[in-house]
């Protein structure tokens, strides 16, 4: 490997995340480099597809983006806590969905360019409502019920969200209506 850190530099804890630098050198390019990290907890998000075939969506105000999104209902995962366990809580929290019939998907990283953690896929089938939703004080949550023949056809035009996009990517058959350009 021609990147080896020699150390690393706490910065400051952000809640979500633990900032540090990480101090690199590369021998092949001759060169030191610090490198700021974002240490965070693992997540897991869950394709929770109904009887009839919807998935189960939701809209909130994201921070960074200043806007709504539409995702799949996710969260951290707590210490101690499996991630089957945290995305099946997530998913009653969120929605008040629940079911019994799981499948875990991968992961993908959430932003390995200055993040080290990664969000966990699940797929969830036949799932129903079964619980009232129980946001934390700071959620502002909206249920979507989505047709998956809809979301096939028009996620590129529904979905931005990274995490979603790479979950759902696992599961639909998309045509990615790539338009080549001279």
């Amino acid at each position: 490997m021609s990147w080896i850190k020699r150390k690393e530099t706490f910065i400051k804890d952000l809640k979500l995340f633990k900032a540090r630098w990480d101090h690199y050198h590369n021998s092949n390019l001759g060169i030191d480099l610090d490198a700021i990290v974002l240490d965070a907890p693992e997540t897991a998000n869950v394709v929770a597809v109904t009887k009839d075939n919807k998935i189960v969506m939701v809209s909130q105000y994201r921070f960074g983006t200043q806007n709504f999104s539409l995702e799949l209902p996710g969260g951290i995962v707590e210490p101690d806590e499996s991630l089957l366990n945290a995305v099946q809580r997530e998913l009653q929290e969120e929605t008040g969905f629940s079911g019994e019939n799981w499948a875990y998907l991968g992961f993908a990283y959430s932003n390995p360019v200055i993040m080290n953690n990664r969000c966990h896929h699940y797929l969830a089938r036949e799932v129903e409502k079964t619980h009232p939703v129980k946001l934390d004080s700071t959620e502002e949550i909206t249920v979507e019920l989505i047709d998956i023949k809809q979301m096939r056809n028009e996620i590129f035009d529904l979905v931005v969200h990274p995490h979603t996009l790479s979950a759902l990517m696992r599961v639909l058959s998309v045509d990615l209506k790539i338009a080549i350009h001279d």
